[in-house]
C-alpha cells in the first residue's frame, strides 16, 4: 500500500472516531416515565373532581383555589351572584356535572378531555327573548330548573405549580360555557318607569341573615373580619329602588354607609361592608331605609375577639318560653319546682344535630347536664331538667336593716327570740319583712338582687346555640304552714291555741 493511501485511511479513521465522541457527548432529552405520567394523570383527575364538586356547591373561593387565577374565578362568580342573586346562581350550580373521558400528562402540563353537563343556557335565553325578559328572579330560577340538560365535550389544559391547576384559558372557556348565559342583558324584563318623587313602598322583610365571604350564614364575626354582609329578602319584588343602609355600633355611632339598587324585579338586598380596621367587640347593627328615608328593617350581629368560637347561626322567635310541669308558660320558678323546661322556637328548620345543654347557677356551677339529638327537621327544641324529689334550689332572701333607734329590736333578733320555746298562751311569731317590735318605727328593708338559673346549649363542635335565664323565687310565706315550736303540731290561724300548763 502506498504512503498516500495510508494517510487517507488514517484521516478517515480519525473523522469517524471524532464523530462518535461528539455524538456521545450530546445531551439527551428528558424522558417522562410511564409511572410518573400515570401519577400526574390521576392528580389531574382529582383536580377535576374537586373543581366540579365546588361548582356544584357554589363555593367560589374553593373553586378558584384549583385554578391558575383564583381571584378571577371568585370575582366572576361573586359578580354573577350580585347580578342575578345567590339563589339563582345556586340553581345553576346544582345542575352541573362532569364525565372525564381521557387525561394525558407530562411533568408540568396536562390535558383532559371531559364531557360537561349543565342547564341549557341557550334555551333560557330564547325563552327570555320570546317574553321580553322574565318578570323577576323567581321566574328565572324556575326556568333554569326546568331547562333541558345539555352536554358539551371540551379539552381542558392544566399546569403544575406546587399542584395541578386549570390554566387561565380553559378556566375562562369553562366559566363561559356553564354560566355565560346569566350575563345576557335581556334576561329579566326591564323595569317599569318610576316616579321621580320617592314614595313610601311599605317594604316588608320575610327573612334576613348575616353571611361570610363565601355567602354562608354565620352567627357572628371576628374583630379582624375582612367583610361584613347582611342578606335581606323581601316579600315583594322591586325595580330601580335604591335602598340606603348603614352600620352602627351599640352607641349609635355610624360606622359605614352605602346603598343597594334593587333592579329588574328583585326581592333581595345585600348590605356589604369591608372594614378598613378591626371592629370593636360587641353588637353592631345594620339599618335599612326606604327611598323616603324611613327605616324599615334593623338586624344586629355580635363581634367576637379573634380566635373565639362563633355561635351557631340561629334566630330564635319571641314565641319561645319557659314552662312548668304541665307545659304552661311561666315567668319564674319557685325554688321547689319539680321541672325546669325551656321551649325554644327557631325561625328556620334544622335536623341531624347533637345538642348539649346544661343548667348553671350564678357562679357558673353546673346543676344539670343533658343531651338531645335532633333527627327530623324541626323548628321546636325542648330542654328539660326533671327535679322531682330533689332539694329546692337555693335562693337569696330579703336583707333586713336594723333601725337607728337603739331601743328598737331588729327583725333578726325578734325572729331568734320567737324561735325559742314558749310557755302559756305565747306562740312563735313570724314577722313580715320590715316589721319590728317598735310601735312607732318599722324596720327598713332592702331587697337583694334576684336569683337566676342559666341554660346554655352548644353544638358538637362547641358553637354556642342558645343562652337564656330564668328567675328563681322563694316559696311565699303564706304558702308555708306555721307549726308550733314546742308541740310540733300545725296551728290553725283561725282558732286560738289553748294555753299549756
Amino acid at each position: 500500500m502506498s504512503r498516500a493511501c495510508s494517510k487517507i485511511i488514517s484521516i478517515c479513521c480519525v473523522i469517524v472516531i471524532l464523530s462518535g465522541v461528539s455524538g456521545g457527548c450530546r445531551r439527551r432529552p428528558a424522558e417522562t416515565t410511564p409511572d410518573a405520567s400515570s401519577v400526574a394523570a390521576q392528580k389531574i383527575r382529582n383536580t377535576i373532581d374537586d373543581l366540579f364538586a365546588y361548582f356544584k356547591m357554589a363555593r367560589a373561593d374553593k373553586a378558584g383555589a384549583v385554578c391558575e387565577e383564583p381571584d378571577a374565578v371568585s370575582s366572576y362568580l361573586e359578580g354573577l351572584s350580585e347580578e342575578v342573586g345567590e339563589p339563582t346562581l345556586e340553581v345553576v350550580c346544582k345542575r352541573i356535572g362532569v364525565e372525564i373521558l381521557d387525561v394525558t400528562a407530562s411533568a408540568e402540563t396536562g390535558r383532559a378531555d371531559v364531557k360537561i353537563s349543565c342547564a341549557d343556557g341557550a334555551a333560557v335565553i330564547a325563552e327570555a327573548s320570546e317574553n321580553s325578559g322574565f318578570a323577576d328572579a323567581r321566574e328565572l330560577r324556575a326556568t333554569i330548573e326546568n331547562a333541558p340538560t345539555v352536554e358539551r365535550e371540551m379539552s381542558l389544559s392544566f399546569i403544575y405549580s406546587d399542584s395541578w391547576k386549570l390554566d387561565k384559558t380553559s378556566t375562562d372557556l369553562l366559566l363561559d360555557e356553564i354560566f355565560g348565559f346569566l350575563k345576557f342583558e335581556g334576561l329579566i324584563a326591564p323595569p317599569q318607569e318610576t316616579s321621580h318623587e320617592p314614595k313610601r313602598l311599605d317594604i316588608s322583610v320575610y327573612d334576613s341573615y348575616w353571611v361570610n365571604t363565601s355567602g354562608r350564614e354565620v352567627g357572628g364575626y371576628h374583630s379582624s373580619t375582612e367583610k361584613v354582609c347582611l342578606y335581606v329578602y323581601t316579600w315583594n319584588t322591586y325595580s330601580n329602588v335604591d335602598i340606603a343602609y348603614e352600620f352602627t355600633d351599640e352607641s349609635g355611632q355610624v360606622l359605614y354607609t352605602n346603598s343597594f339598587s334593587m333592579k329588574n324585579n328583585t326581592d333581595w338586598i345585600a348590605c356589604s361592608w369591608k372594614p378598613s380596621s378591626s371592629i370593636p367587640e360587641g353588637e353592631i347593627f345594620c339599618n335599612l331605609y326606604e327611598p323616603t328615608g324611613e327605616l324599615f328593617h334593623t338586624s344586629a350581629v355580635r363581634i367576637y375577639p379573634d380566635g373565639a368560637i362563633l355561635p351557631f347561626p340561629v334566630t330564635w322567635l319571641d314565641t319561645s318560653f319557659w314552662a312548668d310541669e304541665a307545659g304552661e308558660k311561666v315567668d319564674f320558678y319557685p325554688a321547689d319546682t319539680p321541672v325546669l323546661e325551656y321551649h325554644a322556637q327557631s325561625l328556620r328548620f334544622y335536623k341531624d344535630m347533637d345538642l348539649f345543654y346544661k343548667f348553671l347557677d350564678e357562679d357558673g356551677n353546673i346543676l344539670y347536664e343533658g343531651k338531645i339529638y335532633v333527627g327530623d327537621s324541626t323548628d321546636d327544641f325542648v330542654f328539660a331538667w326533671n327535679r322531682e324529689g330533689l332539694e329546692p334550689l337555693p335562693v337569696k332572701g330579703v336583707e333586713v336593716l336594723p333601725s337607728d333607734d337603739p331601743g328598737t329590736t331588729s327583725a333578726a333578733e325578734t325572729t331568734a327570740a320567737s324561735g325559742s320555746s314558749t310557755s302559756g298562751s305565747e306562740a312563735s311569731t313570724v314577722l313580715e319583712p320590715g316589721e319590728g317590735t317598735s310601735a312607732t318605727e318599722p324596720l327598713a328593708t332592702e331587697p337583694i338582687e334576684p336569683t337566676f338559673v342559666f341554660l346554655e346549649v352548644t353544638t358538637t363542635s362547641g358553637q354556642p346555640f342558645l343562652d337564656v335565664q330564668i328567675e328563681i323565687r322563694a316559696v311565699q310565706e303564706e304558702e308555708v304552714p306555721v307549726e308550733s315550736q314546742e308541740s310540733g303540731t300545725q296551728e290553725d290561724p283561725g282558732q286560738p291555741q289553748e294555753s299549756q300548763s
